[in-house]
């Protein structure tokens, strides 16, 4: 599967019991999708997800992806669990619906190079996508410029475009308006940037 046709929905992050179980943290809106989409691993392997907890729901929250306990290719001990770890499951792009104005899938935004407004310097990278259901947060590290220090190694922003009013997909590049410090706040797979009109956004 081409790279720029792959959507991350979920990574393995350990595995769980001894029945071939692992958990996963899922990068979607629906995690319970995963069990009907065409599915891959980082290598393109064919990835097929079953969840066993009875109810299907997430057992606890990783930085406000849910996580969930499934068996990956029918998996039966423990030892094939554990060979699954660190293991990245991926969908085509084309399994996935199209993305409105505004929209974009937390894959896309992952890794972007972050842009300064101001002078349009490269000044850091997304390094994880939140939503915890008050607002979508992007969290950015920060390139060491001692030159231009700015104000944080790592730091929150809210995704609206006010903060943000260029995201650049195809040239992986999201260009930042750096708020003044006093104004800064860190309060705290699809999302959809806040416009100033609306106090809310979908994800």
């Amino acid at each position: 599967m081409p790279k720029d046709n792959k959507i991350l929905l979920a990574k393995v992050l350990s595995e769980h019991g001894i029945k071939g179980q692992v958990k996963i943290v899922a990068y979607s809106d629906d995690p319970l999708m995963l069990e009907e989409y065409d599915l891959v691993d980082q290598n393109d392997n064919p990835i097929k997800v079953k969840y066993t907890n009875t109810n299907k729901v997430p057992v606890k929250y990783h930085n406000g992806s849910p996580i969930m306990i499934t068996t990956l290719n029918d998996a039966k001990t423990r030892t094939e669990a554990e060979a699954q770890r660190k293991i990245e499951i991926f969908v085509s792009r084309d399994q996935l619906d199209e993305e409105e104005e505004g929209e974009y899938y937390y894959a896309d935004l992952l890794g972007m190079d972050v842009i300064n407004h101001e002078d349009g310097d490269k000044i850091g990278k997304v390094t994880n996508v939140l939503d915890h259901g008050a607002g979508t947060m992007i969290l950015i590290v920060f390139d060491e410029n001692p030159d231009k220090p700015l104000h944080l190694k790592e730091e929150f922003f809210t995704f609206k475009n006010e903060i943000f009013p260029e995201v650049d997909v195809t040239n992986n590049k999201l260009t930042i308006i750096l708020p003044p410090v006093e104004e800064k706040k860190q309060d705290g797979k699809k999302i959809k940037k806040e416009k100033k009109e609306k106090k809310s956004k979908d994800k």
